[in-house]
């Protein structure tokens, strides 16, 4: 790792987000981000191959011997296509909560939105800004709680 990771779990925007049983924490996720631009991932249908799902943070369980930091690392890179390489800088937002489990999510700065490699484990990825996100969540596009608690990230990162 040759980037600095900021600690951000204080971070008030997160509050409500607090997770408190660290022990139940089996997933971990990160939201990719260049100046405004955040990078979300629709995942493959699960039942039918032509259903639509909605963007989310890119997310996965954590595997056996992995740690949540790690984990949040392999899913940008198998859901985003997001290797280590273009980080620069890591936001750590502790463990919160999302459909009554804890998700350990870190938002990461990249170097840049070019060069980045096709992700393998998304049926689609794609950049929006805020307001974009804002405009999904009210379609359908994006789930309502993802983007609040995308917010409450985007919020407890450092200007």
């Amino acid at each position: 790792m040759n980037y600095p990771i900021t600690d951000v779990t204080d971070a008030a925007s997160l509050q409500p987000y607090r997770f408190h049983d660290n022990a139940a924490v089996t997933k971990a996720g990160m939201l990719p981000f260049h100046h405004h631009h955040y990078l979300l991932a629709a995942p493959k249908p699960v039942r039918n191959p032509d259903d639509t799902v909605p963007f989310a943070i890119a997310r996965g369980t954590v595997e056996p011997g992995e740690t949540p930091l790690q984990t949040a690392l392999r899913e940008a890179e198998e859901e985003l296509g997001v290797p280590e390489s273009h980080i620069v800088h890591l936001y750590d937002c502790g463990v919160l909560t999302y459909k009554g489990y804890g998700i350990h999510f870190v938002a990461a700065a990249l170097k840049s939105r070019d060069g980045l490699l096709p992700a393998r484990d998304s049926a689609a990825c794609r950049w929006v800004t805020r307001d974009k996100a804002s405009a999904m969540a009210a379609t359908g596009g994006m789930k309502p709680a993802y983007f609040k608690l995308m917010q409450a990230i985007i919020k407890a990162i450092p200007s």
